[in-house]
């Protein structure tokens, strides 16, 4: 039956609250093997554990995972029916007041965001993308124990890479400046003695001046007596060619 209305008012069906559609959250353990299982239930003791999740709504289930590929990484399945992990439970996340298109539109919009060469076990898996998707849909975050053992692994992570532990974060001895007020040592090239004499003997080098008078910096050279003859030899003839050039 059709009600009078007057003018200018909105239809009765108008005043109904829109449809809402219950979200689920199926939670798996990791894998297949059993050993997995059975540490979930020790985790799950202190909030924690290794899961697979994945939103089910209007009679799908919607998850991510990784490839070495292009494209998204979003997949959808029958609910509580993924067969690379064991089901384990569902957690009632609330109502979502989203219609069936509007839920594929806001999932078209997320495919381009959660491309599978993204996935990272401990910052962008299943659950993160479960989190997002539950917030999009407006029924609030996953239970914390389904994503703890990423977001303690991530902040591990991030802990190593502060310390500088695996990298190189601070300059070493050579980058590292001197304390004000402190001198720096003058390193002076090595006087003619060092790279001959005895049996072998020795050739100057280019670009090598005069040895100077040794500083403390460094040690002496040894007096001219102990010098073998090759060498008193060179420093002769290298005097003679400074006195030359001065005349």
């Amino acid at each position: 039956q059709n009600w009078p209305q007057p003018n200018g008012a909105q239809p009765l069906a108008a005043w109904f609250p829109p449809r809402r559609t219950p979200v689920m959250l199926n939670i798996y353990d990791l894998g297949k093997k059993n050993e997995t299982q059975v540490m979930n239930r020790l985790l799950r003791v202190i909030g924690s554990g290794a899961f697979h999740s994945g939103v089910e709504v209007f009679g799908r289930e919607w998850s991510y995972r990784g490839a070495h590929r292009a494209g998204t990484g979003l997949f959808c399945c029958e609910p509580r029916g993924c067969d690379c992990h064991t089901y384990c439970e569902s957690v009632f996340m609330g109502e979502t007041f989203l219609s069936m298109q509007e839920v594929l539109s806001v999932v078209s919009q997320l495919e381009v965001q959660w491309a599978a060469s993204h996935y990272s076990l401990l910052r962008q898996n299943c659950c993160h993308f479960c989190e997002v998707l539950c917030s999009q849909l407006g029924v609030g975050a996953i239970p914390s124990w389904v994503k703890s053992l990423a977001e303690t692994g991530a902040a591990v992570e991030d802990k190593v890479e502060s310390w500088g532990i695996g990298r190189s974060t601070s300059p070493g001895p050579a980058e590292q400046s001197p304390r004000r007020g402190s001198q720096t040592p003058q390193l002076a090239p090595p006087a003619l003695w060092q790279f001959g004499g005895g049996s072998g003997g020795g050739r100057e080098r280019p670009g090598w001046q005069t040895p100077t008078p040794p500083s403390p910096m460094r040690a002496a050279s040894p007096p001219p007596q102990h010098r073998p003859p090759q060498q008193q030899k060179l420093l002769q003839q290298q005097q003679q060619q400074q006195q030359q050039q001065q005349q």
